[in-house]
């Protein structure tokens, strides 16, 4: 299988890095290099996000052709798609809906960081908030 995209500057670093991140946000994992080539979990995500489009009639547009799975919850309904077209690695956040939209890889991980430290703290003020 010969795949070609274009994954932008600060993916292909994170990649570099990092090459995935287990429990990256709750349950998501952000995947590995050579899981954006296919496999279960990348199987996964595009069942998770071509539900969801045909769900909303269409309207969130996703197209294997502008994008690929860069992460995927291992029991929940998230799934992270970046753009590959080298026009746009943006980012959007699909659970069932499109949650949010972020312009670059770099913006969804500052956010992503953001929310877990948020999840922290509401934790750390009420540590029985996970409990259910």
């Amino acid at each position: 299988m010969d795949v070609t995209f274009d994954l932008g500057d600060d993916y292909r670093k994170f990649l570099s890095i990092s090459d995935g991140w287990r429990g990256f946000y709750h349950d998501v994992d952000l995947l590995s290099a050579s899981e954006l080539l296919g496999g279960e979990r990348f199987d996964r995500a595009w069942m998770l996000v071509e539900a969801a489009d045909a769900g909303s009639g269409g309207s969130l547009g996703v197209s294997r052709d502008l994008y690929v799975p860069c992460g995927v919850a291992a029991v929940d309904i998230d799934v992270f798609l970046i753009g590959v077209t080298g026009e746009s690695s943006s980012v959007r956040w699909i659970a069932g809906q499109e949650v949010e939209r972020f312009d670059s890889f770099g913006e969804f991980f500052e956010e992503m960081i953001s929310y877990n430290e948020e999840t922290l703290e509401e934790l750390r003020l009420d540590p029985w908030l996970g409990a259910g």
